[in-house]
């Protein structure tokens, strides 16, 4: 609807503007001309500004969108990793959060994706219309042709022949033209967001199995100490990482 009145008030400042040019290559009066020119070019600012103002609301409510889906889905990552560990009998884990700037990327590269599949898949639509059409075209000149041939000839033969044929290249030049695929540049970059974001969660992880592993060596500390302490044994408390222990904790969560 903008888009229109922008037009029709563009089209306003040509025409002011030629008047203007007008009176200045004919000598006459050129305060009403320049008048005029003023108004319309005061219309066209104005349009101009309600449009951009309203995409900046749009653009705005896009990124709002984004965020929530963003928070969304790095909320759910943090909820499965929490009950993969307390599955394991782990609930004293450290607080921590997923960054939702990598989804954000993962699901902006998605939706370009998701866009191009979309129009991918209406080109497909309107190429198999096309297809037919061009069957149909490549039928009507046969039968033209066959007509001719036995004889039966008619004074538009000519110019009937030269508007299908012309009809159905031109069908063929827009099929050759709808014979796109979606973008593999943006298949690919939505990869790779997601090996981003996968990365992400994965360190996320970390810091968790970290956090389990320690708390399951520190309770091997102790039922160590309880029954080597009374006799006389000694149990080091110094706690060193365990690889090993890792490698199991990992095992069992995922």
């Amino acid at each position: 609807m903008q888009s229109d009145m922008l037009e029709k008030a563009q089209a306003r400042v040509a025409t002011a503007q030629k008047q203007l040019d007008d009176a200045v290559l004919n000598g006459t009066e050129t305060t009403q001309a320049r008048e005029h020119l003023a108004g319309t070019q005061a219309e066209v600012a104005r349009i101009e500004a309600a449009i951009a103002s309203e995409s900046a609301r749009i653009e705005a409510e896009k990124h709002q969108d984004m965020d929530a889906r963003a928070a969304e889905l790095a909320e759910a990552a943090k909820a499965k990793l929490l009950a993969d560990f307390e599955r394991m009998g782990f609930d004293s884990l450290p607080e921590f959060s997923i960054p939702t700037s990598p989804a954000i990327s993962y699901l902006r590269a998605q939706d370009l994706v998701e866009a191009a599949q979309k129009r991918q898949a209406l080109n497909e639509a309107e190429y198999r219309k096309l297809q037919r059409r061009v069957d149909d075209l490549g039928e009507q000149i046969a039968a033209i042709t066959r007509r001719r041939s036995g004889g039966n000839e008619m004074a538009s033969d000519a110019a009937q022949f030269t508007l299908l044929s012309a009809d159905r290249d031109s069908a063929r030049d827009l099929m050759r033209r709808m014979a796109t695929h979606a973008d593999d540049k943006e298949i690919l970059r939505a990869q790779d967001a997601w090996r981003q974001w996968e990365a992400t969660v994965g360190i996320a992880r970390s810091g968790l199995l970290d956090a389990a592993t320690q708390q399951a060596e520190a309770k091997l500390v102790a039922v160590a100490k309880a029954r080597l302490v009374p006799f006389g044994g000694v149990c080091p408390s110094r706690y060193f990482p365990s690889v090993l222990m890792q490698k199991v904790l990992a095992g069992r969560a995922f």
